[in-house]
């Protein structure tokens, strides 16, 4: 099991570091954004980013999902198969959706502020990037199931820093907006295609097995409805705030959602680890002792990141950003309020994402669907309840509510599939003492300076985990384990 374990880590530290520094250059440029462009033009770049992830997830995620479930990497051509029954037709599906939303343009202005000149031409240059991004995901799929995280991670990397490059230079010494912001996400999008061009070209067979593609589809299918949900989940409240709240108060929001980036990043760089993780070693002799485990530290993990981000995100505010302003200017800091709310979020979503895998792993994807609709369903009814009435903090609380619910869903079906048997009362003690040390952080919130406020958070810190070992979570092994550790740095 500690093999197993290390090899999970080291996976997950792989893509994390990916995660951390891809997100880092990627997130630097909200801060770009927001001290350099009007609201309006923030607030459809977010809009636009909001749709393109929605297409993304249409176009593809189907036969991404049968392609990780069939994909074999000992039987070399049944996994070309498998690769060019996903690749081809995520090809020609999104070429001609994305045809189309160019022909129609004109008719889709409506779903932008309005107060971007030129939206009609807007929309059809970002037609066509969901199409470019859809057609990697198998590739990237084919680096993930062969273990190559390092390259996958590099290709990554190449469109991340063309991407951040370019646009700080177009928007700071060029004064360009939001259409330059797309025409570089395109640019950076055909030279990650083209790094892969040749792989892509190995792995494709031109030979169609009705067989095998109806077998992927009625895998895949299932999927879609829970993935498309996944999305909304992510990106619908930024319209609806925009609807009730109007344009600056949706650019308000979306700025400080993107603070909630150090738990996206754990999530994202153990979700990337964990699919192939789990399905290259369910079959294994106490692979479900693993994955409760892994549970377990997963949700200690959360706990950190929930209590360290959430006492230091109003001075990580205030850093001040390269050529003028903050990283979060003056007029954007009301919305801090939502940050602890958004971790939480971004929490619950991860342990559906460990939950998830009972389902995968008993082909039983279809309770996915059962869970994440109704879900969402719960998510929207929360929007348009909250939002009319507080703004944006209500559309936070109903992100929290729908990845929540989401998360008891699909639990209650996972135990019926493929059962685990969590340490729950191990779990319970985070939870109860992640929230007692929040609590007690905000009651005890007087007006001390700076650095007697920092002392204080981080002694707060400091006693959830002696509170940890007292409430006996850490067993000898574990700690003489965590003493090796130190030892060796």
């Amino acid at each position: 099991m500690k093999e197993k374990l290390k090899e999970l880590a080291g996976q997950t530290v792989t893509y994390g570091i990916f995660n951390i520094v891809g997100r880092f250059l990627t997130f630097i440029l909200f801060p770009l954004y927001i001290n350099y462009l009007p609201k309006a033009e923030y607030a459809d770049i977010v809009l636009i980013y909001a749709y393109i992830g929605i297409l993304n997830v249409f176009y593809a995620t189907a036969l991404e999902s049968s392609f990780f479930r069939y994909y074999d990497k000992n039987d070399i051509q049944k996994s070309r198969a498998v690769f060019s029954h996903a690749f081809i037709p995520i090809f020609i599906f999104g070429f001609v959706v994305s045809s189309i939303i160019f022909a129609f343009a004109d008719s889709l202005t409506f779903v932008l502020s309005g107060e971007v000149e030129n939206s009609a031409e807007l929309i059809m240059l970002a037609a066509f990037v969901p199409l470019i991004d859809a057609i990697q995901f198998i590739p990237f799929g084919l680096l993930r199931m062969n273990n190559k995280a390092r390259s996958f991670v590099m290709i990554r990397f190449v469109h991340v820093i063309v991407y951040v490059s370019l646009n700080y230079v177009a928007i700071t010494f060029f004064g360009m907006g939001v259409f330059a912001v797309l025409v570089i996400q395109l640019i950076a999008s055909l030279t990650t295609l083209a790094i892969q061009s040749k792989e892509i070209v190995a792995n494709l067979v031109f030979k169609y097995d009705s067989k095998l593609f109806r077998t992927m589809l009625r895998y895949g299918i299932p999927t879609l409805p829970a993935a498309l949900s996944t999305i909304f989940l992510n990106v619908a409240d930024k319209p609806i705030v925009k609807e009730f709240a109007g344009s600056d108060a949706q650019a308000v929001y979306s700025a400080n959602y993107k603070l909630g980036i150090p738990m996206l990043l754990f999530i994202t760089a153990f979700d990337y680890a964990w699919r192939p993780f789990f399905l290259n070693n369910y079959e294994n002799e106490g692979s479900k002792e693993l994955f409760s485990k892994i549970l377990t530290y997963f949700t200690l993990i959360g706990a950190i990141i929930f209590l360290s981000f959430s006492f230091f995100v109003s001075y990580i505010a205030q850093t001040p950003f390269i050529g003028r302003g903050k990283l979060l200017p003056d007029d954007y800091t009301g919305g801090l309020v939502i940050i602890p709310i958004i971790l939480l979020a971004y929490w619950f979503n991860g342990m559906y994402n460990n939950f998830s895998a009972s389902l995968h792993i008993a082909k039983k994807t279809k309770y996915l669907a059962y869970s994440i609709v109704t879900g969402t369903a719960v998510y929207f009814i929360a929007l348009y309840t909250l939002v009319p009435n507080v703004g944006y903090i209500g559309a936070a609380w109903a992100t929290l509510i729908g990845f929540a619910t989401n998360a008891v869903l699909i639990y209650y079906f996972a135990r019926k599939s493929y059962a685990i048997k969590y340490d729950w009362p191990k779990i319970s003690i985070i939870a109860v003492l992640t929230a007692a040390i929040y609590f007690a952080n905000k009651a005890l919130n007087l007006n001390f300076g700076t650095m007697t406020d920092v002392i204080v958070k981080i002694s707060f810190i400091f006693s959830f985990i002696v509170l940890l070992r007292l409430f006996g979570f850490f067993t000898k092994q574990e700690i003489a384990a965590l003493k090796r550790l130190i030892r060796r740095k």
